[in-house]
């Protein structure tokens, strides 16, 4: 029958378990779990809570598969409870584990970005962004034309985008912004120059969750001649205020530099006054 287990070599999370079967697992904020799937490894399993567990495929991994039998990666983004659910080419439950993701006392990192910036939003972004210049951006809007809206503006520090984002590998990264953004509308990134003259921060799920979100973002960075800052994964959603961003610290944040090369976060860090952010706080 199908159930979860403790993994028999390099455990990760404290594990209840009841009659062999593992009914919880307990894992902190920023940690990464394991737990061994049995006679379910060909089952759909997913978590149920996606801002606690979520699903991206950069931390969310069936390895070691042999048969029926696998062990589950997965990774604690913020505190709280997610059910991992194995369900049947039905849609039926067939087993489940509990995740319990401990607090480590909420800790994020808060910039102040300097002015003048530029925030656009989509109307249905669950954080919403505000800076000297903020625009929500209806849906279906060209993305030629949410460009614009930016190259009409001037000396512009800071670009901040906040809409719904996806890392998909097959159909590639997506910003859900107006009409949206794709690999093919990254060149027209090359319109807001010399509009912007620092960094991008796409507040988006999961835009780098794959090699080709990856690139996507090079590919910005490269034609709009400015910094980029995107998430691996799943972002939490911390509301901030005005000219403030939280840099998505558990989210697997990557950065590009100005030419589309990965840089680390400590070269990155070490620009806030060049390109004008300041480290607020960390709580």
């Amino acid at each position: 029958m199908p159930h979860f287990a403790a993994p028999s070599t390099n455990p990760l999370g404290s594990y209840d378990v009841r009659s062999g079967t593992v009914w919880r697992l307990r894992i902190n904020e920023g940690q990464r779990g394991r737990i061994a799937v049995r006679d379910g490894a060909t089952l759909k399993i997913s978590s149920n809570n996606s801002q606690v567990v979520p699903n991206d495929a950069g931390v969310f991994d069936l390895t070691e598969v042999q048969g029926k039998n696998g062990v589950l990666e997965l990774f604690g983004l913020s505190a709280g409870t997610a059910m991992v659910e194995a369900r049947d080419s039905s849609g039926n439950v067939v087993t489940y584990v509990q995740v319990q993701v401990e607090s480590i006392g909420g800790k994020h990192a808060y910039f102040k970005l300097a002015e003048p910036s530029m925030a656009i939003n989509a109307p249905n972004s669950p954080v919403k962004y505000a800076t000297h210049v903020t625009k929500t951006i209806p849906f279906g809007t060209d993305a030629a034309d949410v460009l614009d809206l930016v190259a009409k503006q001037s000396n512009l520090r800071h670009l901040v985008m906040s809409c719904h984002g996806y890392g998909d590998p097959d159909r590639g990264p997506y910003l859900d912004l107006g009409s949206g953004f794709r690999d093919e509308q990254a060149d027209l990134f090359a319109a807001i120059r010399p509009a912007v003259t620092g960094a991008i921060w796409i507040g988006a799920c999961s835009v780098c969750g794959t090699q080709r979100g990856v690139d996507f973002c090079a590919k910005i960075a490269k034609a709009s001649g400015c910094y980029v800052i995107a998430p691996g994964i799943t972002l939490p959603p911390m509301k901030v205020a005005h000219s403030q961003i939280e840099v998505f610290t558990r989210s697997m944040p990557h950065y590009f530099a100005r030419d589309g090369r990965l840089i680390s976060q400590s070269a990155f860090l070490q620009l806030d006054k060049e390109l004008g952010f300041t480290l607020l706080r960390v709580q």
